[in-house]
This record gives C-alpha cells, structure tokens and sequence, in this order.
C-alpha cells in the first residue's frame, strides 16, 4: 500500500490558496480540514463525511476498507451476486439505505446553511429584490430531494420550511398557492417587494394588480398557519394592506413579525398596530424603515390607536433600526412604548440610530416612555452624543444587560450613568476601522473593570477593531497570534475580582467580510 502523506501538520492543516497552516482545535479537526482545504473536497459531501463519523453507530476500529479500490471492487461483488435476482425485484425502485438520524443530519445542516445565508441576505442595510438568489439557496436541497423517494420529501419539507416570496406577479403566487412545498410544516415567510429603482413596465404593474398582489399573499398565509416568523419588504409606493394585517391576525403561531420599507413606514405600521391585540403569540417587532416619502394618505390616524387593544403581555421586545422618521411614525412607537400597568411592558429594545441624522432627539422621546421597564437595551449609538446616551442609561433604571456600539471608548462621565442594575456589558467598537494600539484598548477597559459602576456586574465583554501589521504579514487576515496576551491588565483584573471578561477583535478586512477572532477566559 502507497502511504498517503494527509497535508496536516499538529493541529495545523494545510490551506492550498494561500499555501499556510491554519490551525484548528484538535489532531482530529485539522485532519478533517485537511480534505477541504488542501484536497478541495466539496463543503456538502465534507457535511456527509461529518455526519457520518458522528453517528453512534460509527466506529474506527471496525474499518477494514485500506484504498478506494477496495470499494468498488465489494460493489463488483454485491453486483455479481445480484445477477441472479429476478428483474421483478429490480422494477421495484432505488432505495438508498442511509440511516434515518444520518439522513435527518444531513437535511439539517443544508437547511440551516440556506437559512444562515438567507438571513445575511434579509438583513442587508437595504435590502432588494435581486439580492436574494433562491437558485443558488435551494440548489443542495432541490438536488438531494431527486436522489431517490427517501430523500424527496425530507429535502422538500426543509425547503418548505421558509418560504421566500421575491416575484410577487399574480402568476407566481398562484403558482405557490397550487403547488405543495409549502402548508402547515413552513415556520417563516419572507416577502421581498423592495427595489431601489423600478422601471416604468413593474411601477405599472404594481399600482395595477397591488390589491390584487396582497390578496394571494393573505391567501398563503392562511395556507401556512404554524409560522413563527413574518419578514415584510415592502418599497415605497402605496397600496391596499388592510387584508395583509387581517392576515397576520390569522397566524396563532406567530412570535416575531419584521416589517422593513424603504420609505415611510407609517401606512403599513398603523394597520399592524390596529390587530396587534390579536396576536397572542407574538413576542418581537422588528421595525426598518428610511422614512424617505410619505404614507399619511392613508395611514391610520393616531387617535383611532387609543380606542384598540394594546399589545399582549407576550410581546416583550421591539427592534428600531430608523432613517429619517416621520412624526406619524414616531407616534406610533411612541403608542408601542408606553407601558399599559402590568398587562404589558416591553423588556427588550434594540435600536439602531446610525443612519438617523434629523430627529434623534425625537426618536428618543419616542422611545422614553419604555425605558424604566427595560431589563436589556442594544444600541447602535454611532452619531449619538455621549450626553444623549447618558440620558437613556439613566432613565433605563431595572436594565441588566446592554450592549453598546460607539465609535471610540465611552467616557467616566457616561459610565457613571449607567444603571446599578446591570449585571452584563458588552462593548461593540467595530463599528469602523480603528488605528488604536493594543496597550490603549487594555487600559481603557481596565479602568472600566477598575471603577466598579455598576456594584451587580458580572460579566463584560468588548469587541475592538485592530489591524496588527507584523501579523497580517506573517499570518493573513483570520489570525492574530497570542491574542489574549494583549491586553494583560484587563485579564489580571478580571481574574482578581471574578468578573467574566469576554474579548474579540475585528481586523480592519473583517469590513470586506472576513472572520473576526474570540477569546473568553475567567
């Protein structure tokens, strides 16, 4: 037997690309990564392989196998054998005798992939039609559910199991309505109808069949009655979306609902919020929109809200990601905000101001109403002046965790507002690139450990941006060597006083998509 020399060296396996060791967590690991990184062997059959080592039933020592030949000479064998059996057991069809929790492994992890990529997709800073490729998304699963009947509907049910809308012609839809992916196995429904810049053929189309449009979609959700999560993204122009909120009342399962518009979002909001009280189940709303335009033709006048059911007590957390906001926008957040005694308060927000330039100062007040009930507040302050972001940590007077996404380092002056509550922090600084040295990050993060603000913390982490030239040289972009040497004082403190101390770093390529690196240690 010709010794076969695998390209890894330790816990290092080799990367052909870029002609390095990478290293890996265990021998083990770096062995499996060897097949891909230096043999090309292709992610869904790696994805196989991996799922098979995994399987209770798999054990090494029983592998005779010593060369690929020998494989195909036992399918000669087994072939010679089956030369014998009638051709009325041959006409009885393909069976691939795979193990059920193998097969089930597999099927999830192509579904998770697509969902993974999806989501990257769906939650672009402004998200369009053409961004979303659901070729090349179903391609794994559509080609598994052909492979034989075994196969077909455990791959179609996982496709089924989001249903992305982004051609929303009549014909299409109908399509969808008639065929049989989709029904009470599909957990999440996205509706993509945004495009930055439409020609005058679908601009017609639009305001034509708009009614229309909204009505088969209503009629596919009542198709899929166990979705648990609803993305709507919808583009500037106004159309009838009264029979999409009565839909929405029709989803008994439905946690989370995402509404993102390129314009005002204010039309579309007011309908939700008028069927809101019908939705028991719900739990998080997600709102993204520019405010570019305006929906007050047709929005829901505020002083029709007084008179309806408030949110259940289920919802407890609202996402705001918000451009320009109008002020019937911020109304409407505002009546999402205010507590209504113990029946329902929110104690969750995540808010996102970067791209807000005219009206903080409104969105804030808008938002007020819900601070004193909030246990975690996430926000984006980029642009926000520390004295505004000290105004809302001293309001937020029950919250145990934030997360805060600034440019540069928070001042004493800021951290000495934030509330006595908190138990976890998480700084977020890479917001932009950064040319800071290792030594200041350290310091700055140990005088926040060392001033013990907040007497219940125990747990913080930061996330810095570094561009570490020796490293990048010697190493490439995904790895920074001895990365928790950096910051020696942090990680002393840390240890003396029994905080959790949770550190990651951000190269300035991590910008262009690349990977960032994470240490945690007690």
């Amino acid at each position: 037997m010709t010794e076969t020399k695998l390209p890894f060296d330790g816990l290092r396996a080799f990367d052909k690309s870029s002609q390095k060791y990478i290293p890996f967590n265990s021998h083990t690991d770096a062995m499996l990564a060897s097949l891909m990184l230096a043999y090309r062997l292709a992610s869904p059959v790696l994805s196989v392989v991996l799922a098979i080592v995994r399987h209770p039933q798999f054990n090494p020592a029983e592998i005779t196998l010593q060369k690929p030949d020998d494989i195909w000479a036992k399918v000669t064998e087994h072939e010679d054998k089956m030369k014998t059996v009638a051709l009325a057991t041959r006409t009885a069809g393909f069976r691939f005798n795979l193990p059920q929790s193998v097969l089930e492994e597999i099927v999830d992890l192509f579904e998770a992939e697509r969902e993974r990529k999806l989501h990257t997709q769906r939650d672009m800073h402004e998200p369009e039609l053409e961004s979303i490729n659901t070729a090349v998304l179903d391609r794994d699963l559509r080609s598994m559910s052909l492979v034989c009947r075994a196969w077909t509907q455990p791959a179609q049910r996982a496709l089924g199991r989001i249903l992305i809308l982004t051609n929303i012609r009549i014909d299409h839809l109908q399509n969808a309505l008639n065929g049989t992916l989709f029904g009470r196995w599909t957990r999440e429904v996205i509706v993509f109808r945004c495009r930055r810049f439409l020609d005058n053929e679908t601009r017609e189309y639009m305001q034509r069949y708009g009614k229309d449009v909204w009505e088969l979609i209503a009629r596919l959700l009542m198709r899929v009655p166990n979705v648990r999560l609803l993305c709507l993204n919808t583009d500037i122009f106004e159309y009838p979306q009264s029979r999409m909120a009565d839909g929405l009342t029709r989803l008994p399962a439905l946690r989370e609902l995402r509404l993102v518009q390129i314009g005002d979002i204010s039309q579309i909001l007011g309908l939700v919020l008028k069927k809101i009280g019908d939705m028991q189940s719900l739990q998080h709303l997600s709102l993204q929109y520019s405010g570019l335009g305006s929906a007050y033709s047709a929005a829901v006048p505020f002083s029709d809200l007084e008179k309806c059911t408030p949110p259940t007590s289920a919802l407890q957390k609202l996402s705001l990601k918000i451009g320009s906001p109008s002020d019937m926008s911020l109304n409407y957040i505002k009546w999402l905000c205010t507590p209504r005694g113990e029946h329902y308060k929110l104690k969750c927000l995540s808010v996102d101001l970067s791209s807000c330039f005219s009206n903080e100062a409104g969105c804030i007040r808008a938002m007020e109403p819900a601070f004193e009930s909030l246990e975690e507040l996430s926000i984006l302050a980029s642009g926000l002046s520390e004295g505004a972001l000290s105004g809302i940590f001293t309001k937020c007077v029950s919250l145990k965790r934030a997360i805060i996404s600034v440019r540069h380092f928070l001042v004493p002056t800021c951290f000495d507002c934030l509330p006595r509550t908190l138990e976890e922090v998480h700084f977020d600084y890479s917001y932009e690139e950064s040319t800071a040295e290792w030594e200041e990050w350290d310091q700055n993060l140990c005088n926040f450990l060392a001033g013990r603000y907040c007497p219940q913390m125990r747990k913080v982490s930061a996330r810095v941006p570094f561009y570490d030239p020796v490293s990048q040289e010697k190493y490439g972009h995904k790895f920074v060597p001895n990365f928790i040497d950096r910051f020696p004082k942090s990680r002393a403190y840390a240890q003396e006083v029994g905080f959790e101390l949770d550190l990651s770093v951000a190269s300035q390529f991590e910008y262009q998509h690349s990977t960032h690196i994470t240490h945690s240690f007690i």
